[in-house]
């Protein structure tokens, strides 16, 4: 395999990003005291209440209008009798209620089951039923008596039990199954079309057939098929824990937890069925090698996550938990980011797609905000997040966002040797001043100068800075935005390097399916985006890695993209570089 060799002289190029945004987030406390907090939802029904499920006894109502927290001896679904959960992913996993619940009082719970003879219901299977509420506006309690079992799917293993439950646009009950555990998917089920594990099902609930308590939304990808069963809208799923849909354009988003290397977030056409998202033989971007490989076929095309994380470094993530799109009216600088979070590291995640068709990753902290569980959405867009603690689990809400959104941040080295910042925001909220700050190194930063913020403004505001003195070798810029009240934040890293030349190799040229990016050694953190422009200058396929320090080289699958001339724009904080590439 012949490998082509591209060159970038960066003295001549400017390094254009969309910058990582840096959110000032914080966050109120609504509630304590919850028993393992692991799932929340609102049922649209006018009453101001979010339920909560408690992982080992059932669900718990939380009053908005009032902040109060019902008691533990006062549970709005006990069902603690028939749950098992041993281990640490066994219990009441995900709860969504009908879209007519006002009207009909149903709602649906997916739980891990004590053995049940009478029931088929073997030890540690998942269950999924349905619940009512006989005055859905009203009451405060809803009997365990009431329960019509839909679906009962054996679990190999305790752990990878997924659980979400949600309603799509198109009215359907959407269920995430995971590969049913252990490690490395041993019995191959993110790959078996046969079984319901590692997929994500689409049932009717308002139409049941077949002699079961649900039917087959005539739609869904594999009707009619012998192979695959009626059941599965996507297949090749982990552990996917937690799923939403964007109220606005119905956009699917999954966040699916990995094995070894990656934690990914996936995006699509809530319209799109039949995709395998790659599990067993893909995790995040790479090829995943377990003890099922040999039955991977390397023709085989996955859908490939829009992000994946690193498991170590600033941007790691060990255990993904999903959110949801902000569409509230409360902060208008969030509306569009999805919002999820690591569960291990504490790192709050923000992810939106940026203009060049890659996406924009921002990190948050907070020493409050952590093991986070999962995330709940209000019909007004206002987001809750869950941290889970076996006695005293705790229920947030957002309280401040964004007194200062950067979205473009860019260091120019001059003909004159000086360098020029440019950076601008989109909006400011109590905002003080800018310190420019200069590194040798990427890692130990002093400041160089200083320029005065605009304070508060909902329109769009350029700055500059020029360093008349720089260091005449590779250097490092970032800006350190103090806000009026004395909190900070930290913009991405800008690099110039006057003399040294970076070695991007992309192969091979042609391509068959899959490219390789190999980008070399990379000394600071940061993202990379590749976008694929056809000759009409449409973006026809674009991702975004996230990377730490250290060597970075991804396998990217270009098996569905047309035969044909394109250009390859690949953007890093380092450089910028186009490339004619072929693709047959």
């Amino acid at each position: 395999m012949q490998k082509y060799l591209l060159s970038t002289i960066l003295a001549l190029c400017a390094i254009f990003l969309s910058a990582q945004p840096s959110f000032e987030l914080s966050f109120t406390q609504l509630a304590s005291g919850l028993r393992n907090p692991v799932g929340i939802q609102e049922p649209n029904d006018g009453t101001d209440r979010l339920f909560i499920i408690e992982q080992s006894w059932g669900i718990r109502e939380y009053d908005r209008s009032t902040g109060t927290l019902a008691p533990t001896n006062q549970l709005y679904l006990d069902i603690s009798s028939q749950v098992r959960d041993n281990g640490n992913e066994q219990g009441v996993l995900g709860l969504a209620f009908h879209p007519s619940f006002a009207t009909n009082g149903y709602f649906y719970v997916n739980y891990t089951s004590q053995a049940d003879a009478a029931q088929g219901i073997p030890q540690g299977a998942t269950v999924v039923s349905r619940f009512q509420a006989a005055n859905p506006l009203t009451d405060n309690s809803v009997s365990s008596a009431t329960e019509q079992i839909l679906l009962i799917v054996p679990q190999p293993f305790s752990n990878h039990n997924a659980g979400d439950l949600a309603f799509g646009p198109d009215g359907y009950l959407y269920v995430t199954m995971g590969d049913g555990g252990s490690g490395g998917d041993p019995d191959d089920n993110g790959q078996d079309p046969l079984t319901m594990l590692g997929s994500i099902l689409r049932i009717d609930v308002d139409n049941p057939s077949g002699g079961n308590n649900y039917g087959i939304p005539p739609t869904n990808p594999y009707v009619g098929t012998t192979d695959t069963l009626d059941e599965i809208w996507a297949m090749g799923v982990r552990n996917p824990w937690r799923v939403s849909f964007d109220k606005v354009n119905n956009e699917f988003w999954i966040a699916d937890v990995g094995q070894n290397e990656h934690e990914e977030i996936n995006r699509v056409d809530a319209t799109i069925g039949g995709l395998d998202y790659g599990w067993d033989c893909q995790e995040g971007f790479d090829t995943y090698n377990g003890p099922r490989s040999a039955d991977c076929d390397p023709g085989d095309v996955y859908q490939s996550p829009i992000v994946e994380f690193p498991r170590s470094g600033e941007q790691a993530a060990l255990s993904i938990t999903g959110g949801f799109v902000y569409r509230g009216t409360e902060f208008p600088n969030l509306v569009g980011w999805y919002i999820c979070a690591d569960y291990v590291t504490d790192n709050i995640f923000l992810v939106k797609e940026n203009q060049q068709g890659g996406y924009d990753v921002a990190i948050e902290t907070d020493d409050d905000i952590s093991n986070v569980s999962s995330f709940g959405q209000a019909a007004d867009g206002q987001i809750f997040i869950l941290r889970r603690s076996f006695s005293n689990g705790r229920l947030y809400t957002i309280s401040q966002a964004l007194p200062v959104e950067l979205t473009e941040f860019s260091a120019r080295l001059q003909d004159n040797g000086q360098v020029l910042l440019n950076w601008t925001t989109g909006r400011e909220e109590g905002s003080g001043q800018f310190i420019i700050e200069r590194s040798n190194d990427g890692r130990s930063f002093t400041a160089i100068g200083q320029t005065p913020a605009a304070g508060s403004s909902d329109t769009p505001i350029n700055y500059e800075f020029v360093d008349r003195t720089p260091l005449g070798v590779r250097a490092y810029y970032r800006l350190r935005q103090i806000d009026l009240d004395g909190s900070e934040q930290l913009s991405p890293i800008r690099r110039i390097d006057p003399k040294a030349s970076e070695e991007v190799e992309i192969f091979p040229n042609p391509v068959d399916d899959w490219l390789t990016i190999d980008m070399g050694e990379m000394d600071v953190y940061g993202q990379i985006q590749a976008v694929l422009y056809d000759q009409q200058g449409r973006a026809m396929q674009a991702q975004t890695w996230l990377h730490d320090a250290g060597y970075f080289l991804r396998r990217w699958s270009l098996a569905q993209v047309p035969t044909g001339f394109y250009t390859l724009s690949v953007k890093y904080d380092g450089g910028s570089l186009d490339k004619q590439l072929i693709v047959r």
